[in-house]
C-alpha cells in the first residue's frame, strides 16, 4: 500500500510526498541523511492529509496532480477533507456505529460484503439534501433512504476504513434508457429529461479496480431494476445505469466537485423537469415495493 501525504511546515507552506509508511517518512524528514531538504529546513512539520493508493505509479500520479495546484486550492482541499472526515464531525457517531455494527467480528472480505449489502438495502429515493458529501451519508442512515450519491459516498468511506482504496465514478446516462417497467406517464417524462449523472465506486481489490454499485434496493427488482443481489466481495457488480461517459475521481471531495460541475449545467426548464420527475419517481418506487 502506498500513501500520498501533505505536510504543513513551520512556515505554513505545504509539502506533498509519497511513501509506504507515513509515520516513518515524517521521522525521516527530521533526519539529515534521509529527509527532504525542503521539509527538514522548515521543522516542525505536521501531517494534515493522507490518502491510500494500491501502487507507486498511481501514488506518484496523484502527487504530481496535487503539487500542480496553487496553495489556495490545496488549503481548500485540506479544509474540505477535515470537514467531511467522518471521524472529525457530526457524521462520526452514526457512521462509526453502523460500520462497527455491520463489520464486527467478520473477516475483511465478509465485512465488505456486509457493508455493500446493508447500503444496497437502503430504500432508493432521490433526496436533494443528500447530494452533499457533508450531509448525505449520515442523513441517509438517519432517514433510511437515499440514492446513488449518498450511497456511494458512504460505501467509499467505509471501504477506506477497511484499508481498501476507492475511486469515484461519475457516469452520464439517460433515464429513458433504463430497461425498467415505468408506468406510461413516468416513461413519457423520461423522454424530456436531459442527460443525467450517476455516482458509483471502484474499489481496489485483488490487484484491480472493481466496480461496486449499491444503487438499487432488492424491492425494486420486480419492476425490472438491475439489482445487484449477490456480491462475492471481489468481482465487478453490474452498473445501475447504462453509462454514456465515465469521469473518475481519486477521492470523495473531487467526486463531489465533478458531480456538482456536471449537474450545474442544467437550465431552469431542465431543473424543473428533473424535479417533477424525481417526485413522481419516488412515489412510484414506494408503490413498487
Amino acid at each position: 500500500m502506498w500513501y500520498v501525504y501533505i505536510l504543513r511546515c513551520s512556515d505554513e507552506t505545504l509539502y506533498t510526498g509519497v511513501t509506504t509508511d507515513v509515520e516513518r517518512r515524517v521521522r525521516e524528514h527530521t533526519s539529515i541523511k534521509k529527509g527532504s531538504s525542503y521539509a527538514r529546513g522548515r521543522l516542525p512539520v505536521k501531517v494534515v492529509y493522507q490518502e491510500t493508493h494500491p501502487d507507486r505509479p498511481s501514488a506518484l500520479k496523484r502527487e504530481i496532480q496535487i503539487k500542480s495546484w496553487p496553495k489556495q486550492e490545496k488549503e481548500a482541499f485540506i479544509l474540505q477533507r477535515d470537514t467531511h472526515d467522518p471521524t472529525r464531525n457530526t457524521m462520526k457517531d452514526i457512521i462509526t456505529e453502523r460500520f462497527d455494527e455491520w463489520t464486527g467480528g467478520l473477516a475483511p472480505e465478509k465485512g465488505r460484503i456486509r457493508i455493500f449489502e446493508r447500503i444496497r438495502d437502503i430504500p432508493f429515493a432521490i433526496v436533494p439534501e443528500f447530494f452533499s458529501l457533508e450531509k448525505g451519508p449520515a442523513g441517509m442512515l438517519a432517514e433510511n433512504r437515499g440514492f446513488c450519491v449518498s450511497k456511494h459516498f458512504l460505501l467509499g468511506m467505509m471501504c477506506r476504513k477497511t484499508g481498501i482504496p476507492v475511486r469515484y465514478c461519475t457516469c452520464s446516462f439517460r433515464w429513458s434508457e433504463l430497461e425498467v417497467d415505468y408506468p406510461a406517464d413516468l416513461r413519457k417524462l423520461t423522454q424530456a429529461l436531459p442527460v443525467t449523472y450517476h455516482l458509483t465506486c471502484r474499489a481496489f481489490i485483488g490487484g484491480r479496480w472493481v466496480l461496486v454499485d449499491a444503487t438499487w434496493d432488492p424491492g425494486l427488482k420486480k419492476a425490472g431494476f438491475p439489482v445487484n443481489e449477490k456480491w462475492d466481495g471481489k468481482s465487478d457488480t453490474g452498473n445501475a445505469v447504462n453509462p454514456l461517459e465515465e469521469f473518475i475521481s481519486e477521492d470523495a471531495v473531487e467526486g463531489e466537485k465533478i458531480f456538482k460541475e456536471k449537474t450545474a449545467s442544467y437550465d431552469l426548464q431542465e431543473k424543473l423537469r428533473l424535479s417533477r420527475f424525481s417526485g413522481k419517481f419516488n412515489r412510484w418506487l414506494e408503490k413498487v415495493r
